[in-house]
C-alpha cells in the first residue's frame, strides 16, 4: 500500500468543515472476484488475455453530511494469466510455446464526493467528482527466464452520476457510472467504472450489498522508441458488508 497516497486521501476527508456531530459515519468491506478480458504488450505487438483474478478486497470509509457524501476507498486485486498469442512487452518477445504468462497487481485509492441533485421517497440522484490514485505493476515471464515489467502510477480526476431506487423499507437498487482521463507526461490513463447492486438493510446499523462491477482500465506508457499498454475490462459479481458507527 502506498503510504503517501493514504495520507493524501485522509487529508481531504478530514478537511471537511462540517462538525462531526452533524454527520453519519460508516464503513464497508467488499469481496470481488473479477474476470479480465483485454490486451497487453507493446503497440502493434500485443497479446490477448482472458482469465479470472484472485479474490480482490476493498475497504471504504464514508462520511455522510446529508447533501454531500465523502468517501475514501482502497481496493486491490491480482491477476495471473497465460497470454493467448505471441507478443512483446517493453521490447522483450514472448511466445505461447514457452508458456509465457502475464501478471498485473493493481491498487486503487479513491477519494470522491457525491452531491445530491434530487431526492424523494422513491429515488435519490447524485453527481460525483473526485480523484483516483492508481498503481499498476504489469509483468510478463516465461519458462526460459525471459521477463519484462511495466510500472505505472498516477492520479486520475473522475466524474460520474449515481442513482438509488428505494423498492421497500429494507431493499433498494443502486447504480453508478464514473469516468476519468489523464494525459500527462509519459503515462496515459483512462478509467471507466460501472456498478449496479441490490442493498438489503434489515438492521439499523448494518446492511448487505450484492452487485456487479465493470472496471475498464486503459494504461499506456510512452518511451522514446516504443509504447507499451494495458487495456482490459475487469468485471464480475461482488458482495459487500456495510456498517454504521
Amino acid at each position: 500500500m502506498n503510504f503517501r497516497a493514504v495520507l493524501f486521501c485522509l487529508s481531504i476527508v478530514f478537511t471537511q468543515s462540517t462538525s462531526a456531530y452533524e454527520a453519519l459515519f460508516d464503513a464497508s468491506l467488499r469481496w470481488w472476484n473479477p474476470q479480465t478480458k483485454g490486451g497487453v504488450g507493446d503497440y502493434n505487438q500485443g497479446a490477448s488475455v482472458h482469465d479470472k483474478s484472485d479474490t480482490g478486497l476493498g475497504l471504504s470509509f464514508r462520511i455522510d453530511f446529508g447533501r454531500t457524501i465523502t468517501e475514501l476507498v482502497y481496493s486491490r486485486f491480482n491477476i495471473s494469466s497465460p497470454i493467448l498469442n505471441n507478443n512483446e512487452l517493453m521490447r522483450t518477445p514472448f511466445l505461447t510455446s514457452n508458456q509465457a504468462r502475464f501478471r498485473v497487481e493493481m491498487d486503487t485509492y479513491d477519494i470522491h464526493a457525491r452531491n445530491l441533485i434530487h431526492e424523494n421517497e422513491y429515488l435519490s440522484l447524485r453527481w460525483s467528482y473526485g480523484l483516483t490514485f492508481l498503481e499498476a505493476d504489469v509483468s510478463q515471464f516465461d519458462v526460459l527466464g525471459s521477463n519484462a515489467r511495466m510500472d505505472t502510477a498516477g492520479v486520475v480526476p473522475m466524474l460520474g452520476i449515481e442513482a438509488e431506487w428505494f423498492i421497500t423499507n429494507d431493499l433498494s437498487f443502486r447504480s453508478h457510472y464514473r469516468f476519468g482521463d489523464r494525459n500527462i507526461g509519459s503515462d496515459d490513463m483512462r478509467l471507466k467504472d460501472f456498478e449496479l447492486a441490490f442493498i438489503w438493510a434489515p438492521w439499523y446499523a448494518a446492511n448487505l450489498e450484492l452487485g456487479y462491477r465493470n472496471l475498464s482500465v486503459d494504461l499506456a506508457k510512452k518511451f522514446s522508441a516504443h509504447q507499451s499498454f494495458l487495456k482490459q475490462d475487469y468485471r464480475g459479481l461482488y458482495s459487500q458488508l456495510n456498517w454504521q458507527f
